[in-house]
């Protein structure tokens, strides 16, 4: 993972410059930073002059709730503490850098990165999944429930709950 964000690093400032040599080069009238949707990682495109900056939705603020925190063993109670050591820093430095001052909007996965990371200008909740209806598509009709199907869209982390809701799903 530490190899993951420096990498997405050095991207992001590569990008930045594209982005920048390009905006001068044309017309641009927004850029909106979709990926990754995490509060680590939020870009500098802000800076660029003239051309709004959206970026989200962001997520990563939240906390595991204490009652929960059984479920985290092994290598994840290390990544959890770490992650909010690194949210720590990130949050200090978005701060000090003003990269969200330089957001013109900015989308939120959640309330607790909302609480946590506070922006001034202007923000709203916007969900990190969606879904459509498939035009033409009509689910066949079943006569009755023959038990139950779960879709879980991600990767199975022990940060998303997978356990704690297998486990009440059983006792249900």
């Amino acid at each position: 993972k530490l190899l993951f964000a420096f990498c997405l690093k050095r991207w992001q400032k590569r990008a930045y410059r594209a982005a920048k040599k390009l905006c001068a080069q044309e017309p641009v009238e927004l850029i909106h930073q979709i990926t990754p949707v995490e509060l680590r990682n939020i870009g500098s495109y802000g800076k660029i002059q003239n051309v709004p900056f959206v970026v989200g939705p962001i997520g990563g603020g939240q906390k595991i709730a204490k009652p929960l925190r059984g479920y985290i063993t092994g290598k994840g109670k290390i990544v959890e503490r770490l992650r909010l050591l690194f949210n720590g820093v990130n949050k200090l430095t978005v701060r000090l850098t003003g990269k969200l001052k330089h957001c013109d909007y900015v989308f939120y996965a959640n309330e607790e990165t909302k609480a946590y990371l506070p922006t001034k200008g202007k923000s709203a909740l916007c969900t990190e999944v969606g879904t459509a209806q498939v035009p033409g598509y009509t689910p066949p009709k079943k006569e009755k429930a023959q038990g139950c199907t779960f879709l879980i869209a991600g990767r199975l982390e022990y940060f998303k709950g997978h356990d704690f809701v297998f486990d009440a799903m059983e006792k249900l």
